[in-house]
């Protein structure tokens, strides 16, 4: 648990998730195994980006895929509205 908070602090401090338009928390299967918390993580990550979109996603199992690509496939269509203009 001590690591997986260490490491979600070095994430949240990164440069990377203040210019970025979501956090993907990946392997979101683990979570139990590693002691890993949702809501600390998601607390986290909105203590730095309020209001920022946040997605939990396992490849494995599946779960947020329908959400990840909806994001991405909403995303694409906002960039290549812009584009267009």
């Amino acid at each position: 648990m001590v690591r997986a908070c260490r490491d979600l602090l070095s994430l949240c401090q990164a440069e990377s998730l203040i210019s970025a338009d979501v956090a993907v928390v990946t392997k979101i299967d683990l979570s139990a195994a590693v002691e890993f918390s949702w809501e600390t993580a998601y607390s986290s990550i909105q203590a730095v980006r309020p209001g920022m979109p946040v997605l939990r996603v396992s490849a494995k199992t599946g779960e947020g895929m329908d959400e990840y690509l909806e994001f991405l496939v909403a995303r694409l269509i906002e960039l290549r509205q812009g584009a267009a203009v």
